[in-house]
């Protein structure tokens, strides 16, 4: 087990404060796959895609998951239920 909190399945990490009523629409920081390291924490309005496995970058407190969001862009639109930290 990695010593790390890491994501359990592929979508964006996020800061569950700028999605708590589960619409948003954010910047996307950087792609983060597993074996890759996050490069930039994940500020207010900002997103991180990231897949299963891959270290969660710091700031971001939950991941939403990719059928609930749409690239579009640099930006990531996300429609989901209400998102809670963890």
């Amino acid at each position: 087990s990695p010593p790390f909190d890491k994501s359990l399945m592929d979508g964006f990490a996020v800061r569950a404060a700028d999605v708590a009523t589960g619409r948003a629409d954010l910047r996307i920081l950087e792609r983060i796959t597993a074996g890759m390291m996050p490069t930039r924490p994940v500020g207010p309005g900002e997103a991180t895609q990231i897949m299963t496995g891959a270290p969660l970058p710091d700031e971001a407190d939950a991941v939403v998951k990719i059928e609930d969001c749409e690239i579009a862009g640099g930006t990531v639109r996300i429609a989901a239920e209400p998102v809670q930290p963890g």
